[in-house]
């Protein structure tokens, strides 16, 4: 419940901050939706295979940790489409950096890109809607590498 109530609570700050009184409402019936991915995309994670170096109980432990505070970072720090922006996206940080800038946006596809595809694709496109091309060409396979 704490999960949940922090993450509404960032929202609405960001919404009243960047938006106005519609936005703020929309945020409300985003809230439950944007949790579940959160849950979706950790679980996703969790599930991703151990690399051999790091096979034993107490780096699986530290590593559960790890990968439940990057997802939680990445949707805390969600941004809905607002204003001038048409595509959902993530922002560096929700206190001092409002907004989307490219070099993280594309970082943040990276990472997304395994637990949540969509959210991936859709930070590039928030970036600049003519990155069609690159969104359509979007394989998860080249942050493999």
């Amino acid at each position: 419940m704490k999960k949940k109530n922090l993450l509404f609570v960032l929202m609405m700050v960001h919404a009243v901050w960047v938006g106005n009184a519609q936005e703020v409402l929309s945020h409300l019936s985003v809230k439950e939706q944007l949790h579940a991915r959160m849950e979706q995309a950790e679980a996703r994670a969790l599930q991703m295979p151990v690399p051999r170096w790091c096979d034993t109980e107490e780096l699986r432990a530290q590593r559960r940790v790890v990968i439940k505070k990057c997802i939680k970072t990445l949707f805390y720090n969600y941004l809905a489409p607002v204003n001038r922006i048409h595509y959902e996206g993530v922002m560096p940080s929700v206190t001092t950096f409002n907004g989307l800038w490219s070099w993280d946006s594309w970082k943040h596809a990276a990472g997304l890109a395994y637990v949540d595809e969509k959210l991936a694709k859709n930070s590039i496109r928030a970036i600049d809607p003519r990155m069609q091309a690159v969104v359509n060409s979007f394989q998860i396979s080249i942050f493999a590498y």
